[in-house]
């Protein structure tokens, strides 16, 4: 009796082991495929974050990858002799966040001043700014020695108009050179049938907080002799990751946008509606009066439904500076930036398309530098079409 009660009470254990190790065994598998697909979403989440920023997100390429590339071209451990020095320490300020496209490029140009000059990295520094009428007073108070921002900035500084009409106008704004384009893209729902900007009339328009996306609206109806105060029902000016919205959900009936190109912010735009992006055709005469616009495409392809090219137009990114600025100080700026322009490409992608014409060329409005025009004569470039400097 004793011995069958020992081994039923053994059987018992044995079971109940079992049991349990079944139980844990189940509740791992059972939790390892939940923490792998939790992980899922929390990385989904995070790259769809990522991907609600702007384009120049995307774009901007680390410090630290800027930093290594610049050593590997510019062979920093055996060029002591082919440094320079600077007349005087450089100070950069670029329109845009931290992730920029333009501050980046800001940091990309002090780098490369920085190693090819004599004092030890500290002859150029660079800051941010989202604040364009501050970044031009501080321009003028002589707190930065050059600007990068939008070409369409220039006619309004130096005559003191629109967003700079509480300013005198300030005659001293100097164009050194040109870099990418923006290209403008006026964005209507499909089902709107919208072709052209004279459908708009008496409609709501949303062109966002970017100043050429503003400017450029009221600039074309302007050109087409027809007051913008009452052309549109409506003009919202609604941050850049609103207009998504205002336009899918029929708030407005079109959408303006300067950006670079594949731009994040459109492809969020044409996977949430259906809509066209509209060309601009015949768009010489208005850039014979308009200089700090040039001619622009939108490549087919880049966005869902947008199959085929789009003419348009756009603003120029632009570095400027002021007549204050020492000559010499901006011939060395733009000597070096012009002959490490090959490396300073491979850092910007958004630079391949650039050329010694386009840079001196595209988006002048303000007179040009005269270190800048020293430069140019030294190389032998035709200044004769050149907006020439008038200090």
């Amino acid at each position: 009796m004793d011995k069958f009660y020992c081994i039923k009470k053994i059987a018992i254990h044995t079971v109940l082991i079992l049991y349990t190790c079944f139980v844990s065994l189940s509740s791992a598998l059972f939790i390892i495929p939940y923490v792998k697909v939790n992980a899922q979403v929390i990385n989904d989440s995070t790259n769809l974050q990522n991907n609600n920023t702007p384009n120049e997100t995307k774009k901007a390429i680390s410090s630290q990858e800027s930093d290594n590339m610049l050593k590997r071209n510019f062979n920093l451990d055996n060029e002591e002799q082919s440094k320079q020095k600077f007349a005087k320490n450089i100070k950069i300020s670029a329109y845009g966040d931290k992730i920029s496209v333009n501050y980046n490029l800001a940091r990309t140009m002090c780098l490369t001043l920085n190693y090819q000059t004599k004092e030890d990295y500290n002859s150029c520094t660079s800051s941010h700014t989202n604040d364009y009428i501050k970044q031009v007073n501080d321009l003028k108070d002589a707190k930065y020695d050059i600007i990068i921002t939008q070409s369409t900035i220039q006619k309004d500084v130096l005559n003191g108009i629109n967003e700079f009409k509480k300013d005198k106008t300030y005659n001293k704004l100097r164009f050194l050179f040109s870099l990418h384009t923006l290209p403008i893209t006026l964005i209507t729902k499909k089902i709107s049938k919208i072709q052209s900007i004279n459908d708009l009339a008496g409609k709501k328009i949303d062109v966002g907080q970017n100043y050429t996306s503003k400017r450029f609206i009221d600039e074309w109806v302007t050109y087409a002799q027809k007051d913008p105060q009452t052309f549109f029902l409506q003009t919202l000016k609604s941050d850049i990751k609103l207009q998504v919205a205002t336009l899918c959900n029929d708030q407005v009936a079109a959408i303006v946008l300067a950006e670079e190109q594949p731009s994040d912010i459109i492809s969020k735009i044409t996977t949430s509606c259906n809509v066209n992006i509209l060309n601009f055709k015949n768009v010489d005469d208005f850039i014979k009066l308009y200089s700090e616009y040039v001619p622009a495409k939108v490549s087919g392809g880049d966005y869902l439904g947008i199959p085929f090219p789009i003419d348009t137009l756009g603003s120029k990114i632009t570095v400027l500076s002021s007549s204050d600025v020492d000559e010499s100080t901006i011939y060395d700026f733009t000597k070096l930036i012009v002959e490490n322009l090959n490396t300073i490409k491979q850092l910007h992608h958004s630079l391949n398309g650039i050329t010694i014409d386009s840079m001196f060329n595209d988006g002048v409005v303000a007179p040009i530098h005269n270190g800048v025009l020293k430069y140019l004569s030294e190389i032998g470039y035709d200044l004769t079409k050149l907006h020439t400097d008038a200090s």
